[in-house]
């Protein structure tokens, strides 16, 4: 379960500093959606009865006219913008030229940079501003375009992550309606269910995450919990999620509710009745205590645990990936006949070495016998062989422990 915990909250957090990377400040805030953006809307919705009418039955018109053609300056500008995304020299000035093209304009610069393999961040960036101002049309690009299945998922994240701040409940329902889209769970859930909660609706967005597939659940537990704001809001959606049991819920708005209010976090979870979910819970806490101030998240766990010396193992093996030095010197303070003492000091080093390799490199002869140094030498030989060959056959050939690593050695 922890291995789980771990890959859901990386994966979580990797993509969305990637996507951050791209196109961080790039959006307006919702509160800056034009009068004539908010009125495509209105007007989409008196026209269609549902969001299947309204994009199934259009086609793409392809304008070969443009203000760009009848105002000489539009044209020159235009033209200056298409090169400088073929090379790649986007700034806070190419930004602001995007947001005050017209649509065929968009799809003109979204055409061209479909070829441009070198600049997929160019072609996210121009959609997610398309998806911005014409939502709808957008959506309808997405779905008449014939690119591959990695422009298509580009494509999409662009699309929900601007049209969940737009019009959340849109974004939804068509997001709910494309089966062949729902296939794995990926960050345009976290986005929707984002603009969804934003909304302030928590009871009728958490309706909507009970519509979803279980699988989905961290996510838009994840994208929700981002927007609490008041330590009630959190506790009440703590309180929806009990009749879901589902702890990826749990651990995900924990996690977030931590950065807010670590003290409204551990007082919430005294008065929770003994149960797996809640040993599960504290490990969450501890983990987010140790990017925060690891000594008080460490003293807590300990101070709040039956078994003091499975405590420090758990301790140890959370602190050792983050900071294996810091965490040493926490162990060591203590006496080496404390329970668990040994265990927790592999722990450490096991846990470094797919985080700070050199520490447990550097360090190895502070573990307590023969057994413990050949089983992490190993472990490092391992870890070496897979990333450098060449740093894994000098640490083989200066180890005392030839013998047994040569047992082990990966063919």
């Amino acid at each position: 379960m922890k291995k789980q915990i771990i890959a859901i909250w990386t994966v979580s957090l990797g993509f969305a500093l990637y996507i951050g990377y791209w196109t961080a400040n790039l959006i307006p805030q919702t509160e800056s959606v034009s009068h004539n953006v908010r009125s495509n809307y209105k007007n989409a919705d008196n026209k269609s009865t549902s969001l299947k009418n309204s994009l199934g039955n259009k086609k793409r018109i392809r304008v070969t006219t443009s203000s760009a053609q009848e105002n000489p300056s539009m044209e020159i500008i235009f033209a200056s913008l298409a090169s400088q995304l073929t090379n790649g020299s986007v700034d806070n000035k190419t930004i602001e030229l995007i947001k005050n093209l017209n649509n065929s304009e968009f799809i003109q610069l979204i055409d061209q940079q479909l070829n441009e393999p070198m600049h997929r961040g160019n072609l996210y960036l121009l959609f997610k501003h398309y998806a911005w101002e014409f939502p709808l049309d957008a959506a309808q690009y997405y779905e008449n375009n014939t690119a591959t299945k990695e422009i298509k998922s580009l494509l999409r994240s662009a699309l929900l992550e601007s049209w969940s701040r737009v019009n959340p409940e849109e974004a939804y329902q068509w997001y709910m309606e494309k089966e062949y889209i729902k296939s794995k769970p990926d960050m345009d859930v976290q986005n929707i269910f984002s603009g969804l909660a934003e909304q302030g609706d928590l009871e009728s967005t958490f309706d909507k995450l009970k519509m979803l597939d279980e699988k989905f659940f961290g996510l838009a537990a994840c994208g929700i919990s981002m927007k609490l704001k008041e330590n009630d809001e959190y506790i009440d959606f703590l309180t929806r999620a009990t009749e879901l049991d589902n702890n990826k819920i749990n651990i995900q708005t924990v996690a977030f509710w931590m950065r807010k209010d670590i003290k409204a976090v551990t007082n919430w979870l005294a008065l929770q009745p003994d149960s797996p979910q809640k040993n599960n819970l504290k490990s969450t806490v501890l983990n987010q205590w140790m990017y925060i101030n690891p000594q008080q998240g460490a003293q807590w766990y300990l101070d709040n645990t039956d078994s003091p010396q499975d405590a420090i193992n758990v301790i140890a093996r959370e602190w050792g990936r983050k900071d294996p030095q810091a965490a040493l010197g926490w162990l060591e303070a203590k006496e080496r006949s404390t329970a668990g003492y040994n265990d927790a000091l592999e722990t450490i080093f096991r846990s470094s070495i797919y985080t700070n390799i050199d520490f447990a490199m550097e360090n190895i002869n502070k573990l307590p016998n023969k057994n413990y140094k050949m089983t992490i030498s190993k472990t490092i030989y391992w870890a070496l062989s897979r990333d450098s060959p060449k740093k894994a056959k000098e640490f083989f050939d200066n180890s005392p422990y030839k013998k047994y690593i040569k047992k082990y050695k990966y063919k």
